[in-house]
């Protein structure tokens, strides 16, 4: 097969995989593309005429994949280049090694092939949404977020449980293709020396081996299936209600500024608290809601904004407020920390929480300590500032209610809801539910709403816990421990809306809450320790040949 046409193969890849997640073409992810998404991509590491052209293959596909997806990238601020450019070219080059990995385990794992794959695939969704530089967008179990019978495995192998049967389906389906090269083996070099050519390849034995991993496939689904039918009939206990008004003020901070944004919750909160004749719990608004330190400069909004000053406000309406606002660290340094901050009826601040998981060249720059890397950023990327500094703890809010009881609630800001890992940190602390702030109007786009929003509601069902998401353009809403929404806003809308959140708890910990990823971290090893053995095996096999066919000199 020409070298074109695999490169163009890896590029439909990447764009059936930016279709399958949500995308503006299918918003809420379309789930028939996640199952054959990878299926492209594999066909052509198969048929690849060497490993260094598998590696152009993957650099591809990943390219094409993220910027594809994530082209919102190219709103954030003024560092265009630099989120989306930068992030394509690593995407690039991090998916250029994983395919070696992976053309090694098509070419050599025989019969195993399609399972190995797939493996390996669940293990990089692992660790590319890990770390500093984690990024768990653009993961294949996003396309199905919608199923929600499928999705309820998640309580036990987390989301790359799914990410590995949607790549084995597909997997299987480029074998059912027919895929051209060398024969497949059930275990060794076939040669019997070497250099020996491989034997020609027998399609119907490659589509007998594409048919026998799609019965396996459809096993998996159906048990996959079976457990979750069986989750959504068994009710959760219910341990009581919080009132909440979450505000949607459909304004950008980063362009709209300060006191546009103020005016615009303090009035969306009126309206909610008026409209119900209630006053709530908790009043709810979104990430970056203050420019300064709220104690350091409370007298300032004791007065500001002049036509209707916050602290005032906050003291009439009587109750607890969450919003974002920066934390100061040290002045002498200027270190601050993104975070969000708990308001209490008499407008003093009872707790905050600094934001753990920073954005990576944007909301945090590793070596901004040395003046030569600070020159080049400044210069190269326009980045004239070191971002935050990062949370040192996690932090669970206590959250009295009306009917005198008192829940905990952990309050991940932005994309953290995205990170299964610290989600159940934070249910192993004892947070009874999730409260997102989310900043993502400025992404332009109902796609990058939608994604983040897949990617937070799989927290709702690995805990079993409620996630309550209020932002400041959408996605807002409430998320059942089922995944269910139990409440939506609709985007880009400026709205508010007094609601009822029901907490959830179950008596024992969900697998997932127990052990976290422990499918993506053992996938991971396990096609590790396969490839290791396919390794060993040849380079045997090998010696093992030329002793007995040596080469004769000349």
């Amino acid at each position: 097969m020409k070298r074109g046409t695999l490169l163009l193969l890896a590029l439909l890849g990447g764009a059936l995989t930016a279709l399958a997640i949500p995308s503006e073409l299918f918003p809420r992810g379309n789930p028939a593309l996640g199952w054959i998404a990878s299926a492209p991509l594999y066909f052509a590491l198969a048929a690849s005429p060497g490993f260094g052209f598998s590696a152009a293959l993957g650099a591809v596909y990943g390219a094409a994949a993220h910027g594809f997806s994530s082209y919102w990238l190219w709103f954030f601020k003024d560092y265009a280049v630099w989120t989306l450019g930068s992030t394509v070219l690593a995407y690039g080059v991090v998916y250029a090694h994983f395919a070696l990995w992976l053309s090694f385990l098509i070419r050599r794992g025989g019969v195993w092939r399609p399972l190995a794959y797939a493996l390996l695939w669940s293990g990089l969704e692992f660790y590319k949404s890990t770390g500093f530089l984690g990024y768990p967008w653009g993961l294949l179990a996003y396309s199905v977020n919608e199923v929600l019978p499928l999705i309820q495995i998640a309580d036990r192998t987390g989301v790359y449980g799914l990410s590995f049967l949607l790549a084995w389906s597909g997997a299987s389906f480029a074998e059912i293709a027919g895929i051209p090269g060398p024969a497949v083996r059930t275990w060794g070099p076939p040669r019997t020396s070497p250099s020996a050519p491989p034997p020609p390849a027998d399609i119907r034995d490659r589509r007998a081996l594409g048919v026998g991993n799609l019965a396996l496939v459809t096993l998996t689904a159906v048990v996959f299936l079976v457990y979750g039918y069986s989750r959504l009939s068994r009710p959760i206990p219910e341990l009581g209600r919080i009132s909440a008004v979450l505000v949607q003020q459909n304004s950008d901070s980063w362009t709209d500024g300060e006191e546009r944004t103020l005016l615009a919750c303090m009035d969306l909160t009126r309206r909610a608290v008026s409209d119900s004749g209630r006053r709530p719990d908790i009043v709810l608004w979104n990430e970056s809601n203050l420019d300064a330190p709220y104690l350091e400069y409370f007298r300032k909004y004791t007065r500001y904004p002049a036509s209707d000053p916050l602290v005032p406000f906050f003291r009439k309406t009587g109750t607890r407020f969450l919003l974002g606002a920066p934390v100061a660290l040290d002045w002498d340094t200027y270190s601050f920390m993104n975070a969000v901050i708990l308001v209490g009826p008499d407008a003093s601040l009872e707790a905050h929480y600094g934001k753990i998981q920073l954005v990576p060249f944007a909301e945090s720059v590793p070596f901004w300590e040395y003046e030569w890397f600070r020159a080049f950023m400044d210069k190269v990327v326009g980045l004239g500032a070191g971002g935050w500094t990062p949370g040192a703890e996690r932090v669970l809010f206590g959250l009295p209610v009306s009917d005198g009881r008192s829940f905990r609630f952990a309050a991940p800001i932005c994309f953290e809801d995205a990170f299964s890992g610290l989600c159940r940190d934070f249910a192993r602390d004892g947070a009874d539910l999730f409260i997102n702030l989310t900043n993502d109007s400025w992404s332009r786009t109902l796609s990058a709403l939608v994604q983040h929003f897949a990617a937070a509601r799989f927290r709702a069902v690995e805990n079993r816990r409620t996630l309550v998401r209020s932002t400041n353009g959408g996605i807002s809403c409430v998320v059942g421990p089922y995944g269910e929404i139990l409440a939506e806003l609709p985007v880009f809308r400026a709205e508010s809306r007094f609601l009822e959140i029901p907490v959830f708890r179950e008596a024992r910990e969900t697998v997932y809450t127990a052990y976290g990823d422990w499918f993506g971290c053992s996938a991971l090893f396990i096609s590790g320790l396969f490839a290791l053995i396919l390794s060993i095996e040849e380079r045997t096999s090998t010696r093992r040949n030329l002793r007995e066919h040596p080469r004769l000199p000349g």
